[in-house]
């Protein structure tokens, strides 16, 4: 079989699969072959029928299933989720600040912390004004946006409280990608 993943070897959902397949058994790049491209060019080639199987993050997955006979075999935040324990599922972005400037101006850091936090709360709460603001930034049709937020989750949560999670999946991304990630955070990495 082949799958079609966006980009280049190591992203997450590549990392991912390829932890999937090991875990069942099966050898990815012996068994099962990756395909890397723009991920609009997969969406595509999914839609015309060309493909099979696709690797894909939000939104390109309601892109994907749009207008297609489409299915999702495997959401990721539930596998990765069930497989880790992991309670805030798989850490996808960070809020990262030079330690120097941090040490210099914490009430800067904590107000730029505070506004993050706000606007992910206020976004979830009006989904509607949400992608409404955000349409005038990012060319994705409202209505592909939607079903996007049907499947992500968007929350803040303070490095003290994701940390090992955090270290957890990255461990696990090194076993499976050693090239990807050569060194692992030290716990002073993490803002307290």
């Amino acid at each position: 079989k082949t799958v079609y993943t966006p980009e280049a070897k190591g992203q997450t959902v590549d990392t991912l699969t390829r932890f999937a397949l090991e875990k069942a058994g099966i050898t990815p790049d012996q068994k099962v072959n990756f395909v890397y491209a723009p991920a609009q060019e997969i969406v595509q080639l999914f839609k015309e029928g060309k493909i099979n199987f696709a690797a894909l993050p939000e939104p390109f997955v309601a892109l994907a299933l749009e207008g297609s006979n489409g299915t999702i075999v495997l959401d990721y935040q539930e596998y990765w989720s069930e497989e880790s324990g992991a309670v805030n599922g798989i850490p996808i972005a960070g809020l990262f600040v030079k330690r120097d400037f941090y040490q210099e101006n914490p009430d800067t850091v904590e107000d730029v912390v505070q506004t993050f936090s706000e606007s992910i709360r206020w976004a979830n709460e009006h989904p509607e004004e949400s992608i409404e603001a955000s349409s005038q930034l990012i060319s994705i049709p409202s209505n592909i946006m939607l079903a996007s937020l049907q499947r992500l989750k968007f929350e803040y949560v303070t490095a003290s409280q994701c940390k090992q999670e955090v270290l957890d999946f990255l461990h696990t991304i090194q076993n499976v990608y050693p090239e990807g990630i050569k060194l692992i955070p030290p716990d002073d990495f993490f803002a307290e």
